[in-house]
């Protein structure tokens, strides 16, 4: 299971996937609403020839992360990048959004 880190700064959130291994071929980003699901999908075969046998050797790897974003983010502002073997991602924060606990009057 990739290891993820999750900041913010003042204007973003960012998400950093640790997948050594995979290339952004082998990866899905999905958004579904404030659900953010990242999965990756990669396999390896091996195939030698000797002069007196064959060796075939394959494996497969699979993972599906899923993250609930904050409503303040931006679902329009999302910008994805794979690089050296971390999946980068940057999600902006909405400029007029909630800021903390508010208490809300209550009128006769």
């Amino acid at each position: 299971m990739p290891i993820a880190d999750f900041s913010e700064t003042k204007t973003l959130y960012k998400l950093d996937l640790q997948c050594p291994g995979y290339k952004p071929d082998d990866m899905l980003v999905e958004l579904d609403g404030h659900n953010l699901t990242i999965s990756g999908c990669q396999s390896s075969k091996k195939q030698e020839k000797d002069s007196t046998y064959l060796l075939k050797e394959s494996s497969s790897h699979s993972f599906k992360r899923s993250f609930q974003l904050p409503n303040n983010t931006n679902l329009e502002k999302i910008t994805c990048k794979m690089e050296d073997g971390v999946l980068k991602l940057k999600v902006k924060k909405l400029k007029n959004s909630p800021k903390g606990k508010k208490t809300v009057p209550i009128k006769n």
